[in-house]
């Protein structure tokens, strides 16, 4: 409740200040995310060796500042749907965990954009909304096995699947059409460990289009 407040509140006064200001644009953006957990220190490689990806998507509706005609800043506050999946296979019955988390996220960037192309980067910060955790067994000739289905318990307690804060640097470059319309692509590149147990330091990865 504590970060929502934060982010929330930055987001008003950010949007008043920019009220008076003539040139600023507004739109939306959406399409797929391709997302997947990267882990380090003990215990990665085998972690990486089941990782499977996953095919999620993103909503955000964006406030484009211009500083002149080719240098803008963009703030975006949308749902980003982030994962991590693996399939462990063992006595040829596959062992399966998912855990697709929801989040609340607000890029902060800065690009060069001109009537062709664009390039940008820039940080940006989650707050978990909700997510689905699901582990099961399936395979083998044997019935499938439900071992957990239900919601992701974001906290900062050992007893919590995730924390509720995210938070990252965000890459990205594109074609421009008329100025009006971008088509691009971004990688999101985690700097935080969302378990809030130290298991193999696993951080948020996305391709986005």
């Amino acid at each position: 409740m504590k970060y929502s407040k934060i982010i929330f509140s930055f987001c008003f006064f950010y949007l008043i200040s920019l009220s008076s200001y003539s040139q600023v644009r507004f739109g939306l953006k959406l399409g797929p995310n391709i997302a997947y957990a990267n882990f380090k220190g003990v215990g990665a490689s085998a972690l990486e060796d089941f990782r499977e990806l996953l095919v999620k998507y993103h909503f955000e509706g964006i406030c484009i500042l211009p500083v002149n005609e080719t240098f803008k800043f963009r703030l975006g506050l949308g749902v980003h749907a982030k994962g991590h999946k693996s399939v462990e296979t063992v006595n040829s019955i596959n062992h399966i965990v998912e855990i697709t988390p929801i989040y609340l996220q607000i890029p902060i960037i800065a690009s060069y954009v001109n009537d062709k192309f664009h390039i940008g980067a820039g940080p940006y910060f989650s707050f978990g909304l909700s997510g689905k955790y699901i582990q099961k067994e399936e395979g083998g000739g044997v019935p499938s096995k439900i071992i957990r289905d239900g919601s992701i318990v974001f906290g900062n307690t050992i007893d919590s699947d995730l924390r509720n804060l995210d938070a990252g640097l965000q890459l990205e470059a594109g074609f421009t059409i008329k100025y009006d319309w971008i088509i691009s692509g971004a990688y999101n590149i985690g700097l935080i460990n969302f378990w809030p147990a130290p298991k193999a330091d696993p951080r948020w990865y996305i391709w986005k289009i």
